[in-house]
């Protein structure tokens, strides 16, 4: 594996973060989210019935969180399939979650990535309590460093040394 976190891959970033331990809890990867705004989309054209056929074929369409960690539960990280996402989501109603968007180099992409999937994350899940969202990156140039600014004023937390 790579030291060097200039040239880590994000699914490289990931794994340091999660075995870090700056952030305990349950890790879920790659969470689909922009089902609710899809469905409410679907809805003005199709029935009830024709709805419910069509949210089962979504996953494919969705967004995705790069991760998302459920606070509170000892669990190993899991990468769960679209139909196991509806399955754990409704059993953490009420729980605290953070999420994050890792990229190689914090970038102006990061923060509108994580910016729009924690709008949809709770839209789709307002039972669901996102207490913070992150960046995990390797590097931050001059360019990471404005937008590092702009994370702030937007509680972006930036994770770039662990």
């Amino acid at each position: 594996m790579n030291t060097d976190k200039r040239f880590k891959t994000e699914k490289e970033l990931i794994e340091d973060f999660i075995n870090s331990g700056i952030v305990r809890g349950w890790f879920l990867q790659e969470i689909p989210v922009g089902i609710k705004v899809l469905e409410d989309i679907l809805s003005l054209r199709h029935s009830r019935e024709e709805l419910e056929i069509l949210k089962k074929k979504l996953g494919p369409f969705l967004r995705r969180i790069d991760l998302v960690c459920v606070e509170g539960i000892d669990k190993p990280p899991l990468k769960p399939r679209f139909h196991e996402w509806l399955r754990i989501r409704e059993e953490l109603r009420g729980h605290n979650v953070w999420i994050f968007e890792a990229k190689k180099a914090l970038n102006a992409e990061a923060l509108g990535e994580i910016l729009i999937n924690e709008y949809l994350f709770r839209k789709d899940n307002p039972e669901i309590n996102v207490v913070g969202k992150g960046i995990i990156c390797g590097t931050k140039d001059v360019q990471g460093i404005l937008i590092g600014e702009a994370c702030k004023a937007y509680g972006v937390k930036i994770f770039d040394k662990f």
